[in-house]
């Protein structure tokens, strides 16, 4: 586990402190995409963030996607829905004890479903943990967990996971907490389809900086933009196309996009890597409501791999220069 401590690198703090009795960072903790409604305003974005200009490649426009998200509506709950193609036996226990979870959600998880019991998940990069009451559950069927005033209701059908958050307050993000199931449910797909009963090693490059969610994002995805960190050529295409990009270390990643939220995250199925993921993700900062994490997170299962060494090393300095490209306005 120093290892994975080892792994979650950032810049000014190495660990997170995060206080358990603090509401806001205890729903931080819980979706891993909450926010206060200070942590929602947007960070300045330079004229180079705006709309394709003939000297540049095309790429996301920002109003565009600030008006897509500016439509969202806002709820008290939140509904996912994940297609899997696993018996269902596999599925049910990878979301019914500590084990299973650690394959595809927290980075730590203990416990067992039984009622009255708890489930202790952990995000070592943050220093954060969360403690999930078992609220109800029929096996195979369906799973309540609560923490606060939050509730989470996962529903088990043939090849289909569906996931209620309740409970969210006005101050909450919803857009954000959306994106955030949606990547775990992606991933809870992928581990019991390609990787059952094999545990997840997860390696956190972490960095903080005042930005937003949408010029996270852009960073993430706009062809110009990731040649400047990233890429040395390649595009992140949409959610079920294959991809095909090369790093500037000169490291080939080949495969298909497992989750694409715009505006938000990205998942990327790496199936030249072992079948390992490379998620790119925005996060509110649980220690200051003016700045936001962005993370690259690599996770495989199986056995390690020299060669998933030296790309984490790679993912490492790229974290570096993406910061520097975020904070300077999208000219590196």
């Amino acid at each position: 586990m120093a290892a994975l401590r080892a792994s979650a690198r950032e810049s000014n703090h190495p660990s997170y402190p995060v206080n358990t009795r603090s509401s806001r960072n205890s729903k931080w903790k819980f979706g891993l995409a909450m926010h206060s409604p200070n942590s929602l305003r947007l960070a300045p974005l330079s004229p180079d963030w705006g709309p394709a200009r003939p000297d540049r490649p095309s790429g996301v426009d920002t109003r565009s996607v600030l008006g897509r998200l500016a439509r969202q509506p806002v709820n008290d709950e939140i509904e996912v829905r994940q297609r899997i193609s696993a018996p269902l036996d596999l599925i049910w226990r990878a979301c019914s004890s500590g084990r299973g979870i650690s394959t595809w959600q927290a980075d730590q998880a203990e416990g067992d479903v039984r009622l009255g019991g708890t489930l202790t998940l952990r995000w070592l990069a943050f220093g954060a943990r969360v403690d999930l009451s078992v609220v109800d559950f029929i096996p195979y069927e369906r799973l309540v967990l609560r923490h606060g005033t939050s509730e989470v209701e996962l529903q088990f059908d043939d090849n289909l996971v569906t996931l209620r958050h309740r409970g969210l307050e006005s101050s909450d993000d919803a857009e954000g907490l959306a994106s955030s199931w949606r990547i775990a449910l992606a991933q809870l797909a992928h581990c019991v389809e390609r990787h059952p009963g094999r545990q997840r090693r997860v390696s956190w490059l972490v960095r903080t900086l005042r930005t937003s969610p949408e010029s996270a994002y852009l960073g993430f995805t706009d062809p110009h933009l990731l040649t400047q960190w990233l890429l040395g050529s390649g595009s992140v295409p949409d959610e079920g196309e294959p991809f095909r990009m090369w790093l500037t270390s000169g490291q080939l990643l080949s495969g298909r996009v497992l989750a694409h939220v715009p505006g938000r995250d990205v998942v990327l199925r790496c199936e030249n890597a072992n079948e390992s993921l490379l998620t790119l993700r925005t996060l509110p900062s649980p220690t200051s409501a003016s700045e936001r994490i962005v993370a690259l997170v690599w996770s495989e299962w199986g056995a390690l791999r020299a060669e998933s060494q030296r790309l984490v090393r790679d993912l490492d300095a790229a974290a570096d220069r993406l910061k520097l490209l975020l904070t300077s306005g999208g000219s590196a």
